[in-house]
């Protein structure tokens, strides 16, 4: 049977509210282990590199290596943003802070909707500018008296993160075949 578009939207709601639980306590990690330079997104990157290849080869056995093949420039593109985005992740909670780099991450939907409109034509649904409209004026009401302990030159690790994070995922939305673990 085919999942209708309400359980796939359900599902999608469930899995970006563990997704956000899960960076949460993951910038807390960040901050707390007091490993600075790219010692951290190194290890952060190898961990979940190993442990997301043991669930793709797990999942998918004898058709992962095709689907590694047929993903091609795609998945290597989606692939390097997905690792950018998680490299200024944990810069951005390094230098910025986490509070800052996670209130910034809210403007994903936002980059997302722009850059699908600006590259792939995608007019993006009135929720979606209803969600990017409310994380920019919640964002702006945070930030409106500075960055706290936080200058400029820190905050673009932090921003660099939703906006590399939303590119990805408005290419993604126009690559709906490619395997997201696969990618990762």
């Amino acid at each position: 049977t085919v999942p209708s578009s309400r359980t796939i939207y359900f599902k999608g709601i469930t899995i970006a509210t563990i997704g956000v639980i899960v960076l949460s306590f993951d910038a807390l990690l960040i901050r707390l282990s007091g490993i600075s330079g790219f010692q951290a997104p190194f290890w952060r990157a190898l961990l979940t590199g190993i442990s997301l290849t043991v669930v793709f080869f797990g999942r998918h056995r004898n058709q992962a290596i095709p689907m590694l093949k047929r993903g091609g420039r795609t998945m290597w593109t989606s692939g390097i943003l997905w690792g950018l985005s998680g490299l200024s992740f944990t810069l951005g909670v390094q230098h910025a802070g986490a509070a800052n780099t996670l209130v910034l991450l809210s403007l994903a939907p936002f980059f997302a909707a722009a850059f699908g409109l600006i590259a792939y034509n995608q007019r993006p649904s009135l929720v979606t500018l209803i969600a990017a409209a409310g994380a920019i004026g919640g964002i702006y009401y945070m930030y409106r008296n500075g960055f706290g302990d936080s200058n400029l030159g820190s905050m673009v690790y932090a921003i660099s993160t939703p906006l590399l994070l939303g590119i990805n995922l408005a290419y993604l939305r126009r690559h709906r075949e490619m395997s997201r673990v696969a990618v990762s």
